[in-house]
């Protein structure tokens, strides 16, 4: 989902790799170019949403706009620009060297215009629930930008959990189609929002909330993934590395 003022676009589904430079390159560039469109319609005041696949998209598209893009972004001092990944393939690192770095030119510029010292996670959000196969893929686990190493021993403690969890769910679709057995929802299927979420686009100030679209409130993250029965103590919510 791409959202700005009244503008709202639905998408199907930097990093500096080649593999993502190329992949799909057709559909990822016109992606690129319509955010493009909306951040200049917007002045730089939009929040960009995928998952999963949709994820390498949005990533693709603005590595291939990051100037143009940028250059709306830090001349829109007011503006906020908002990105949230969810089951994401693409790297949380990559994902914050690209918003972080590139886009709005460096930590303490974000830190600056959102006045406190955790403004990076006002800006971009990488979301993963525990088990979700898909996310491990990029090195995510559960949480929120929360990536490490295939050689840390969390990348192996959260490979296991996956393996006995979310692969043997992953076709079982959403917690709506599993209300009777919760147990048998893919940790892939659903994702609450977190960052620039319902019609005031709201954030929850602490990272280990998410914003309730139906009671426009904040709630613990931990409720969610016990929702949907996965691992609570699998998440971990890291703050950036930049």
């Amino acid at each position: 989902m791409i959202q700005g003022e009244k503008y709202e676009i639905y998408t199907a589904t930097k990093s500096q790799d080649n593999f993502l430079r190329f992949y799909l390159p057709g559909g990822a560039r016109q992606t690129g170019e319509v955010i493009t469109q909306m951040a200049d319609i917007t002045k730089g005041d939009l929040t960009v949403g995928a998952h999963s696949q949709g994820t390498m998209m949005i990533q693709n598209g603005m590595v291939q706009n990051i100037d143009e893009l940028s250059n709306i972004v830090q001349n829109n001092k007011e503006s906020k620009f908002l990105v949230q990944y969810s089951g994401s393939p693409v790297s949380s690192k990559a994902v914050e060297d690209l918003v972080v770095n590139e886009l709005y030119g460096g930590k303490e510029v974000i830190n600056n215009m959102f006045n406190n010292e955790e403004g990076i996670n006002n800006v971009f959000r990488s979301q993963v629930n525990p088990g979700d196969f898909i996310g491990l893929l990029g090195g995510n686990f559960g949480g929120i930008n929360n990536n490490a190493p295939i050689t840390t021993g969390d990348f192996l403690d959260q490979a296991g959990y996956t393996f006995t969890r979310g692969i043997p769910t992953i076709m079982n679709g959403s917690l709506q189609n599993n209300l009777d057995k919760p147990k048998n929802t893919s940790p892939h299927s659903g994702y609450p929002c977190v960052i620039g979420c319902g019609d005031n686009g709201a954030t929850p100030n602490d990272i280990k909330f998410y914003f309730d679209v139906a009671t426009q409130n904040d709630k613990p993250l931990s409720e969610y993934y016990k929702k949907i029965d996965v691992d609570p103590s699998k998440a971990k919510f890291n703050t950036g590395s930049n």
